[in-house]
């Protein structure tokens, strides 16, 4: 019996509330690996206001329900995510401390750098690596920050729909912790991976040593900037170009009808300087992480994100840095064959999922990537106290 149960396992829901949509994902390992178990999608009835906290809260919490009620999920306890849009990202080149000084000492740095007093701001931090500075050696900290008020009000959006949040994670977390969930064993510590993904708002470039990250940097290139060329260049409106990219990024069908030469040029010619900004941006990244960290240069580059399958992204990006590129497949090693995950087309990619999966898989380790923090386990306690009450 006991055998049986530590041989079956159901995870945390992971909930990846985006910029257009949230996802919700639960995963489940048995004797037979990992499957899915439950997922769903549901867009927000209106785009979200960036100057109403409390509409925000509201429209999260519908789209939550709508997605819960979707698909059996078992359970309450959930993990999700603030978006890195949402987030305030710096590194700072600390002395050499303890984790204990450390959580202190970032709390400290964070609120100076980003103008926010103490109690208002809620930070983890990752150690990135150590770094010679004159004859010191240093500790390269990545400081991520939030507003308390803003994960107060994330964290009533699940409870409202009695979730019970067990984890507030950073959507660049869960997307290392998804893409790098096979390097376990001691000969992987030394893997050096890079990952672009590609948002709806912004795109962060990630470098992992084995799974841990030891570099990341948002870059503000996205899916608007592509639907708004696309729909600029086809006289076409916004809504339109999302549909038509979309489409785009699905694997053809026998059935499909071939798209106009012509029409895939100019698509292409559109959104193909945002590309190359992107890739000159993620080149930069890497001469950093190379010159600073004396690391090896990443063996391949994975794309993740609602825009990974874009055509011809991986190419750009490849070319400008000169490492074999590939869109990431989240799901490889995983059964799927029990959801549909938004996609009739089981031949997807399903990049798009990485952030959920991630989440999920939160419950394996309990980790963020490197980072500590106490204060964000306090508001998450909190919550748990608050839902009881409630």
């Amino acid at each position: 019996m006991r055998w049986q149960f530590l041989q079956n396992r159901t995870y945390p829901i992971g909930i990846d509330v985006g910029v257009t949509n949230v996802r919700m994902l639960q995963l489940r390992h048995g004797r037979a690996g990992w499957h899915v178990i439950a997922a769903s999608i549901a867009d927000y009835s209106e785009p979200l206001p960036d100057d109403d906290v409390e509409r925000k809260e509201n429209l999260i919490a519908d789209a939550v329900r709508r997605a819960k009620s979707a698909a059996p999920f078992e359970g309450t306890d959930c993990v999700s995510c603030l978006s890195t849009s949402d987030m305030l990202l710096r590194a700072a080149r600390l002395p050499k401390m303890t984790d204990a000084e450390l959580d202190k000492a970032a709390s400290w740095e964070a609120s100076d750098r980003f103008n926010f007093d103490l109690n208002e701001l809620e930070t983890i931090w990752i150690r990135a690596g150590q770094v010679t500075q004159g004859n010191d050696t240093r500790d390269e900290v990545i400081l991520v920050s939030v507003p308390t008020r803003q994960i107060a009000s994330h964290l009533d959006a699940l409870i409202a729909n009695h979730l019970r949040p067990i984890a507030v994670d950073a959507s660049f977390a869960a997307i290392t912790r998804s893409t790098c969930r096979t390097l376990r064993r001691k000969s992987d510590l030394a893997t050096v991976q890079m990952i672009i993904n590609v948002g709806t708002e912004v795109s962060s470039v990630i470098l992992t040593r084995g799974n841990q990250l030891a570099f990341l940097k948002t870059i503000p290139v996205g899916g608007y900037m592509f639907d708004s060329a696309v729909a600029l260049a086809l006289s076409m409106s916004e809504q339109e170009a999302i549909d038509f990219r979309s489409r785009r990024m699905l694997p053809p069908r026998d059935d499909d009808q071939p798209t106009d030469r012509r029409v895939d040029r100019l698509i292409f010619e559109s959104v193909r300087p945002h590309m190359h900004d992107l890739a000159q941006e993620a080149a930069l990244c890497l001469r950093y992480y190379s010159v600073t960290f004396r690391g090896q240069r990443p063996e391949v580059v994975k794309i993740t994100g609602t825009n990974a399958a874009e055509p011809n992204l991986s190419q750009v990006l490849a070319d400008h840095l000169k490492i074999p590129t590939e869109v990431a497949r989240p799901f490889d090693g995983i059964d799927i064959s029990k959801t549909s995950l938004g996609s009739e087309r089981r031949d997807a990619c399903l990049a798009d999922w990485s952030t959920a999966l991630g989440l999920s898989l939160r419950g394996r380790d309990g980790t963020l990537m490197g980072g500590k923090s106490k204060r964000p386990a306090e508001r998450i306690e909190d919550s748990g106290e608050r839902q009881e009450a409630a």
